[in-house]
């Protein structure tokens, strides 16, 4: 990071070098926005889900899904797929 320095009558206009720690603390806002703005979407979807949730129901039909992955080394636990 760097400051401009404006141009005097002498001399003309140039980049300033910024300490480190200003430096840092730059990078570090940025990151603090980005995580600022990530954490407002992630609050918006779980609002709207919470929403739909609440206008159409949760509720489920039919077999529930197996409680193991059907790929797994045991095999699910579930008559809709047989143990290998």
């Amino acid at each position: 990071m760097a400051h401009v320095q404006p141009h005097s009558p002498t001399d003309p206009a140039w980049f300033r070098p910024a300490s480190p720690d200003l430096g840092l603390q730059g990078v570090l806002a940025g990151h603090q926005n980005q995580l600022a703005r990530d954490q407002e979407r992630l609050l918006d979807g779980q609002r709207r889900l919470a929403d739909a949730q609440a206008k159409f129901g949760i509720g489920m039909t039919g077999a529930s899904p197996p409680t193991w992955c059907p790929w797994s080394p045991t095999g699910p636990r579930s008559a809709n797929y047989p143990r290998r």
